[in-house]
């Protein structure tokens, strides 16, 4: 290294940014190797670890990058506030990336445990309702993680206050205009924990024979019998009633119509 060598240039910088790197490499080695070697007697610790990898990795190089600027000349500059608020909005949706990743190995975890112990219908009843639990977490991280991007701004922290102090207008306003989605939003909720349906029951809905394949926050979609698809909205299956074939078990009775003429014997 030259005699003349300081961190408060730019040659300094890439040297930091280098190391920086380097090092969080070596964590992120270092936890892999610890997680393989937990893995050993706890099995699915090697599946956590291969689900947030990707992120690990990107949330490490943001973090050491930002970190190893913010001490060397970048952050002499006037332009290092706006790059400085860049890598802090990096981090928290990375950071989001690696919690959503984490909750999503946690909740398939869950299912595939209860599809082992339970059967019938209390294995669908708590698959729906797991999936469900599981999309309402993600949006509220997806949720939580938009809004401190937001208020990483001055600006949005004025318009904060500013729509708290008149509230009471603005909720009704939105309420108003949104009603239809937060109905449906409800009713998914209502759908997953009254038992009203389960994924992988038999339904028939205005006509369509067909399970349902997927319960989501706002609508459900039947797979028909001839590979079609009914989407069908969340608030339906609250306000209308619908034919159910599997609701307390699995067998289904149905009746076969032969068109045979009456020369063919019985048997």
């Amino acid at each position: 290294m030259p005699s003349d060598f300081t961190w408060n240039s730019w040659i300094g910088s890439a040297v930091a940014i280098g190391t920086a790197i380097v090092v969080a490499a070596a964590a992120l080695a270092l936890l892999a190797l610890v997680a393989n070697l937990i893995s050993r007697r706890v099995p699915w610790v090697r599946d956590l670890a291969r689900r947030v990898r990707n992120a690990m990795i990107v949330a490490a190089a943001v973090v050491a990058i930002w970190i190893a600027a913010s001490v060397t000349e970048p952050a002499e500059q006037s332009w290092w506030p706006s790059v400085s608020r860049i890598f802090l909005i990096a981090t928290i949706l990375t950071g989001s990336w690696l919690l959503a990743a984490s909750v999503s190995f946690g909740f398939e975890r869950l299912i595939d445990r209860e599809e082992a112990v339970l059967v019938g219908p209390e294995a669908r009843r708590r698959r729906t309702q797991l999936l469900v639990i599981h999309r309402l977490v993600l949006v509220t991280i997806a949720v939580l993680a938009l809004g401190t991007v937001l208020f990483t701004f001055p600006e949005m922290r004025a318009v904060g206050t500013s729509l708290l102090a008149s509230a009471g207008i603005v909720s009704i306003i939105a309420g108003l205009a949104a009603q239809s989605i937060l109905g449906n939003l409800i009713a998914g909720v209502q759908v997953a924990f009254t038992d009203a349906i389960k994924v992988g029951d038999v339904v028939v809905i205005q006509g369509e024979w067909g399970r349902v394949g997927e319960i989501n926050l706002s609508y459900v979609v039947i797979y028909v019998w001839d590979e079609r698809r009914l989407v069908v909205p969340c608030s339906y299956f609250t306000t209308t009633p619908i034919e159910t074939w599997t609701r307390k078990s699995d067998k289904i009775l149905g009746t076969v119509y032969l068109d045979l003429d009456w020369r063919v014997p019985m048997d």
